[in-house]
């Protein structure tokens, strides 16, 4: 397997993508959670990778890059700058913001 991390111009790309796929809804909340991305580490998996792209912020959740998987995912912080729980959603990033509407919704 011929992998490597992924690229800051990578991560923009991706998100400008994934932006031109969303709802209007999905969008709108995109809008209010997105940050600059960043590198997060998430132990043990992030040693291996050189840490994750952090893409928004949502309460006490990030959202971020899984590169390894090839997809955005979703997951808990307690500590800013470290991603509690490791997932491999390998989902579009409109895909996660449906998941977030969920959670506001509910």
């Amino acid at each position: 397997m011929d992998w490597s991390p992924a690229t800051e111009p990578f991560i923009y790309d991706q998100i400008r993508v994934d932006e031109a796929q969303m709802s209007a809804d999905e969008l709108r909340i995109w809008k209010c959670v997105a940050i600059t991305p960043v590198k997060w580490a998430l132990k043990p998996r992030g040693d291996l990778t050189g840490d994750f792209w952090v893409v928004a912020i949502c309460g006490r959740s990030v959202i971020w890059y899984n590169d390894i998987e090839d997809g955005f995912d979703i997951s808990p912080y307690s500590s800013f700058g470290e991603i509690d729980v490791y997932y491999a959603g390998q989902y579009e990033l409109r895909h996660v913001m449906q998941q977030i509407i969920e959670r506001i919704s509910d």
